[in-house]
Formats: structure tokens, sequence, C-alpha cells
């Protein structure tokens, strides 16, 4: 359920609308009445992390699937592995985190959110060994990421709010305060992924295009871009360790021979189950790396499955202003992992 901005309800009806999203924490929930405009860019930063997490492991064994899970792991739509600090789960709260700041900064400088516009905070000249201005309606990407910090990482702070009984408290508590430590770091190299991947587009000016000036503004680089970013990261995220050193907490890695992680790294906490659960997804059996048979099917084998299709071939364009194909028969072959 969403409400159009142009109609104007009630903020009874925004407010009622927040406090029924059950899955919000209290603190988002205020974030919600407050900035209500942005909550459609937050459901559409949801579905492009799925979709961009399926993209960039549709190869690999863990492929970001989301099966029917048991109600005690529902809160996590990737399943009960992303609920025990695993290299995946860095991966997904970095792409996440990423995500809700690029929906927002995009439906920023489209319109759609009450109270933000173009960035207006670059210099009007550029430096002078550049031959530009600054100009045009750049995307407003620091208010994205400090909307992205403010909501996502609402939740972590969320974290130990419940009073804890029982003889385990002490240790629910550390394993709660080590989650957050690694979710804030995971959330806020997912925004500086998308701040380092900002581009720059330019408008000539001049006499028959002459371009005897230009004009530039900052723009939001591809998600896929971002994807590919985070994905180079998951390769080389590292394990660590939560320390406590003059009140605050820290990252330290679990390898003695790296020196620290800061932000500059995915971290995680635990290492990751094999995935070995495969069976039904094909795989490639000319190669040897994650999407090879091999390793797709953790050495249990595949089967070969020939199907006939009919496909169109052969077009052409005729003027004006037709295509005509003709039906090609085609044998397709896949490899199902057993």
């Amino acid at each position: 359920k969403t409400f159009s901005v142009g109609s104007q309800p009630t903020l009874s009806l925004y407010n009622g609308w927040c406090v029924e999203r059950e899955y919000l924490t209290p603190r988002q929930q205020k974030i919600c009445r407050r900035h209500y405009s942005m909550m459609t860019s937050v459901a559409d930063a949801a579905q492009m992390a799925l979709k961009e997490c399926q993209k960039q492991f549709e190869t690999e064994r863990w492929n970001c699937s989301t099966p029917p899970q048991p109600r005690r792991h529902r809160r996590s739509v990737f399943g009960r592995e992303l609920l025990s600090g695993t290299r995946e789960r860095s991966f997904v709260y970095a792409l996440s985190s990423a995500a809700v700041a690029y929906a927002i900064t995009r439906d920023c400088s489209l319109g759609n959110i009450v109270g933000c516009g173009c960035d207006q905070t670059w210099p009007q000249r550029a430096p002078f060994n550049q031959s530009f201005d600054w100009g045009g309606c750049s995307d407003n990407i620091r208010w994205g990421v400090e909307m992205s910090k403010l909501f996502v990482d609402a939740q972590e702070y969320e974290r130990g709010r419940q009073k804890r009984i029982g003889r385990n408290r002490r240790r629910r508590r550390k394993r709660e305060i080590n989650e957050r430590t690694v979710n804030l770091n995971n959330n806020k190299f997912g925004r500086e992924a998308i701040l380092s991947g900002m581009g720059k587009k330019c408008r000539c000016h001049g006499i028959s295009n002459s371009c005897e000036s230009m004009t530039c503004w900052r723009t939001l680089p591809s998600f896929r871009k971002v994807g590919r970013i985070l994905k180079r990261s998951y390769s080389t995220a590292v394990q660590v360790h939560i320390v406590k050193k003059y009140g605050r907490y820290l990252l330290r890695p679990r390898d003695r021979d790296r020196r620290s992680v800061g932000n500059r790294y995915l971290a995680f906490l635990r290492m990751s189950s094999d995935f070995c659960a495969t069976t039904g997804r094909t795989c490639d059996a000319d190669k040897s790396g994650p999407s090879g048979c091999d390793v797709m099917c953790c050495g249990r084998g595949y089967v070969i499955k020939t199907s006939y299709v009919t496909a169109k071939c052969g077009c052409k364009f005729s003027w004006c202003c037709d295509v005509t194909c003709k039906s090609c028969n085609e044998t397709r072959v896949e490899y199902v992992c057993l």
C-alpha cells in the first residue's frame, strides 16, 4: 500500500501506515512518519537489492535464492544463512544500504521526494586546470547517503534494547554488539561504493556546437556497476572479531598478518556453509569455476536434459516498417545437478 504525494493524505494516514509495518523498528517507524515521501524509494530499493544480488551470484552455489523459510528465520528474505554473520550477509547488508541510498537519490532528482532536490553544494566553478563549470542538476547523493544512514542504521541501534533474561543474557548481549558493529561497517561500505562510483555528464555551449564552454553535473553510476564493485569486495572480505578500546567497539582481523580493517573491506564474523543444496540447478559442464558442474553440483554428478524449441531466426527489416522472421527448430542441452 502506497500513498501518492499529489493526493496529500492526512498525517494520521501516514502515521497509521508506518505503525502497521511490523518489520520496521520503532526508530524506523519514526523516520517513516517524518519522511513518508521516501518510503516508496525504500521499497524499490529492497527489490533492486534482491535482483542485483541474484544477478551477481547467478553462477555460484549461493545465488541469493529466497526459498520458503520457517517463521523463526523470516527476518531475512535471503534465509537462515543471512542471520549468522557470514560473508554473504556482509554483501547483502552493503548492497541493501547502497540500494536505499541509490533509490532515494534517484527519486530526489526526479522530484518525487518532499524536501530535497538537486545538489547545490558543488562549487559553481571547477578547479583552474579544468575546462568546465559545475551546473545543471547534480544528483543529490549526499542527501541520499544521509537518509540511507539514518534509516538503515536505525535497525542496528535498536539491537539489544529488549531486556534479556536467563543465564545466557551476557553471551547474547556480546553477540548483538558484535553483529551490530560489523553490520554498521558493511552498511557504510555499501554507501561508500556509490560515492566512489559517481560520474560526470557535460553539455557543450557555443556556436554550432563548438563547445567553447561546458557545464557539467554529477550523476549516479548504474546500479549494476555498484553491484560489481561490491561483488569484488565480497571476494576480499575479512573475517574479524570485535574488541573494545577507549569505550568504542573496533574491528580487528582474525588473521594476525593484517594490521587493520577500517572501512576499506567488507567484514564478517563466521565462515559460511558449503551451500551444497543445489539440486535442480543448471551448470556448465565445460567450465571449472563456480558455474562448472563439478563445483556447482558438489561432486554429486549431473544429468543431461535435451529439449527442442521453435525460435525466430533470420529476421529481416522491410521498408517500411515490417520485420519478417523465419521459424527455426533448435536443440537445447542443459546440465542439471542431481
